[in-house]
Formats: structure tokens, C-alpha cells, sequence
């Protein structure tokens, strides 16, 4: 259509076009909102290729429990959300004593290391139980836990294995 055919139009068909043209934007918008609130991660403002990709196609065949330890940790903690937080916030003895208990083993290796030297010693000691990182680090620990187990899982629940 060029700019003559529409200005030729009657008032009727101007509205139709424009009422058109508006369900699309409005339509376009509901799924760009829709896609906002039930597919990006946190953080997100919009899922990225793969989570689009999956939530719109489908992801190749995993068992439940599989899907399960994939999942993002936002996900409710359920049999259809996700029970992947169970390796972080919701850890079996609560995530703050994995912290306190990697401080501890940080600070008994600086103690090792630096027996000889007492003011390097205190100065480490002041490092370990002040960096963030520690936090990080069991946060690694931990999702190497989930990403062994899935392993496991995808090898076939190998007895061996966890004997």
C-alpha cells in the first residue's frame, strides 16, 4: 500500500486498519510482558535465546529429576518448578554454616601455611573472615555437588559410583 491508497481509504477503512494495527501492537506487547514475567531469569529483563527457545519448543528429553536440578533457582521449590536452590539457599544445614565452616577450614590452611610468620598470620586471618568470596567459593562447591549428580544421573545411576 503507498501513502495515496491510504489517504484514499474511507473513514471505515481507516478504522479497520488502524484497529488492526493497534490489536497487533497490543498483542506484540502482551507477549513481550508475558515472556518478561514467566521465562527471564532474575535479573533479566528478557529470557535469552535458549530460555525462549525452551520455553517455546521445547528442551531435549530429560527425566523429571534431571529438570528438576536444571531449573532456575527462582522457580517455586517443587515437583514442577525447581529443586535446584536445594544446593544453595535451602541446603540441608543451612547455607550460612557451609560459609562458617569453609572460614574455619580457609583459616586452619593459613595457620599451616603461615605458622612461622604471626603478623601475615593475623592479617589472613582478618582477610578470611571478611571476603565475600569465601561465600562464592561455597556456592562453586556446592553447584560442583549438583553438576556431579547430574552426571551421575546421565551416566545411569551407577552403584559404583557413590559407594
Amino acid at each position: 500500500m503507498n501513502e495515496s491508497y491510504l489517504r484514499k481509504l474511507p473513514a471505515a477503512g481507516k478504522i479497520v486498519v488502524a484497529t488492526l494495527l493497534l490489536s497487533i501492537g497490543v498483542g506484540f506487547t502482551s507477549a513481550i510482558v508475558n515472556l518478561h514475567f514467566q521465562s527471564a531469569n532474575a535479573g533479566q529483563p528478557l529470557p535469552g535465546p535458549e530460555e525462549t527457545v525452551s520455553e517455546f519448543h521445547g528442551s531435549k528429553q530429560y527425566s523429571q529429576i534431571e529438570r528438576l536440578l536444571i531449573a532456575n533457582e527462582s522457580k517455586p521449590f517443587n515437583g514442577s518448578g525447581s529443586m535446584r536452590s536445594a544446593f544453595t539457599s535451602k541446603r540441608a544445614g543451612g547455607i550460612k554454616r557451609a560459609i562458617k565452616e569453609k572460614r574455619i577450614y580457609l583459616t586452619e590452611l593459613a595457620e599451616e601455611k603461615l605458622k612461622d610468620k604471626p603478623e601475615e598470620l593475623a592479617k589472613e586471618k582478618a582477610r578470611i573472615a571478611n571476603d565475600p568470596e569465601v561465600e562464592k567459593l561455597v556456592y562453586q562447591d556446592i553447584d560442583g555437588e549438583r553438576i556431579a549428580l547430574l552426571a551421575w544421573i546421565k551416566d545411569g545411576f551407577k552403584k559404583e559410583y557413590y559407594e
